[in-house]
């Protein structure tokens, strides 16, 4: 049994949760089989927090939080030096990684992009979730851009000040990121 795997690593109140779940809900939609939950420490703003994400053409059996990721996405680049010490193991094979921030050479296997300031650019706010999301679709031919599109919207519906520039946001990472 086989499923990619998906770890988005940031801090609270940075769109973490949001992103893996508008993940799994597009992959739903495209009829995929899936699970996402989060994990934190204390509930708080700023405290580290991850979520994971499966996506598989076949039912998922397998319900422990990933170990071995496909694809990392991290949304707060000063959680990088925490990288190894947080018992997420990079399947070295295929493991990539996706980082909010400035391009570091050091960092291998990794893509970069300003994810911030595209959130602040339409959002006013440093919300970088949905962004890499446009950039991830990139990495990946898990999900169609469509379905998550339209993920976005059923998943933001209920704050329509965030709708409307997430989704600007989102069609530019897309648009913009190689």
């Amino acid at each position: 049994m086989s499923y990619t795997s998906f770890v988005f690593w940031g801090r609270g109140g940075e769109g973490v949760k949001t992103a893996a779940e508008i993940l799994a809900k597009a992959a739903f939609l495209q009829g995929l089989e899936v699970q996402a939950f989060p994990e934190y420490g204390p509930e708080r703003s700023g405290a580290p927090v991850r979520a994971f994400v499966k996506i598989s053409k076949e039912k998922i059996k397998d319900q422990a939080s990933i170990t071995q990721a496909d694809y990392v996405v991290v949304l707060d680049g000063s959680l990088l030096s925490q990288l190894d010490t947080k018992n997420l193991i990079l399947n070295q094979k295929k493991a990539k990684l996706l980082i909010n921030g400035k391009i570091n050479p050091e960092i291998k296997n990794s893509v970069f992009i300003d994810a911030s300031g595209i959130a602040n650019k339409y959002l006013k706010k440093d919300l970088p979730g949905v962004v890499m999301l446009g950039a991830l679709l990139k990495m990946t031919t898990c999900v169609k851009f469509a379905n998550l599109e339209k993920a976005v919207k059923e998943t933001l519906s209920k704050k329509p000040e965030l709708l409307d520039g997430n989704l600007k946001a989102l069609n530019e990472a897309y648009t913009q990121f190689k």
